[in-house]
């Protein structure tokens, strides 16, 4: 029994000169690198706020890491603060949704994340501005989506919006800017728009901002006599040359919108089988008249 337990001692004591020794400094010296190599983070309240200096309430904003664009971030807000716990560094904002009014808003912001202290952080969305969009008669567009593009000279991002009962809301910072094409409205494809506007000082710089959509064109499109079941045909302004437009064909029938003026049809894809023609065919639209009618070869 004696050498039992004087044998349990003396392992005892191995182990205790063991983490005295140099190996035993070795490993707490890992220990402590690998507690080091765990990025220190900070609690961070961020308030996003209208133009008018009015906190959102409640909504969800999602925010990446610049220096690790897939290092996402996401936050419920409730009581008007979006709370994180994030590493040092530089994040970016590109849109938030308010839960009291249902809208997604595209915005871009940034803010700079540091030391592991406790910080609150207000974004503060720029100017409002409300739009109509309508169709070529005249008559309010009842919904969709609308794709934009902007830039103050040196960035250039893209913007979105809903459409209903004809308007829309953007909160833009002062730049210029392009109504890029509409979609979920018009089932054979996004419109194209071309349509474009300046903002100056926070305000429109011409007047009301109305959007019109382009006229709609129809027609045929055949392949050695055949209709073709599901493609897209290309509309190049001879008139501007950086106007283009994209038709979409079913069964044989082209829709495409354009506006008035001059067009080369320079190619046609057959989406089934991803077969591309070169088609050299000028065509002339205006106000609505005559089918646009495309035989391939």
């Amino acid at each position: 029994m004696k050498k039992v337990m004087l044998k349990k001692a003396f392992a005892l004591l191995l182990m205790f000169c063991f983490i005295l020794s140099p190996f035993g400094s070795v490993f707490a010296a890992a220990a402590e690198a690998s507690a080091a190599d765990t990025p220190a983070t900070s609690a961070v309240e961020i308030q996003v706020a209208y133009p008018d200096g009015t906190i959102m309430e409640q909504g969800v904003l999602s925010v990446n890491l610049s220096e690790e664009p897939g290092a996402n971030y996401t936050s419920f807000g409730e009581d008007g603060v979006f709370l994180f716990d994030l590493p040092d560094g530089t994040y970016n904002v590109s849109g938030v949704t308010d839960f009291t009014s249902w809208k997604s808003i595209t915005f871009y912001d940034s803010f700079t994340v540091s030391g592991g202290n406790p910080q609150t952080h207000i974004l503060q969305l720029p100017p409002k501005i409300v739009g109509s969009i309508i169709t070529a008669d005249g008559a309010d567009l009842p919904y969709g989506r609308l794709y934009l593009t902007g830039s103050d000279g040196t960035t250039t991002n893209g913007y979105v919006t809903n459409v209903d009962d004809g308007a829309f809301t953007l909160y833009l910072p002062d730049g210029s800017y392009t109504a890029d094409f509409l979609s979920e409205w018009n089932h054979m494809w996004a419109v194209t728009l071309h349509s474009s506007f300046t903002v100056l000082n926070g305000q429109l710089e011409s007047g009301p901002l109305v959007v019109t959509v382009p006229l709609q064109y129809t027609g045929t499109v055949t392949k050695s006599g055949a209709p073709v079941s599901s493609g897209a045909v290309y509309f190049q302004s001879t008139d501007d040359s950086s106007i283009s437009y994209e038709g979409r064909v079913m069964n044989g029938r082209l829709s495409v919108f354009l506006l008035n003026g001059n067009y080369q049809i320079t190619k046609v894809v057959d989406l089934n089988t991803s077969q591309e023609y070169t088609v050299n065919l000028n065509v002339t639209v205006a106000n609505g008249a005559g089918p646009v009618n495309i035989t391939i070869p």
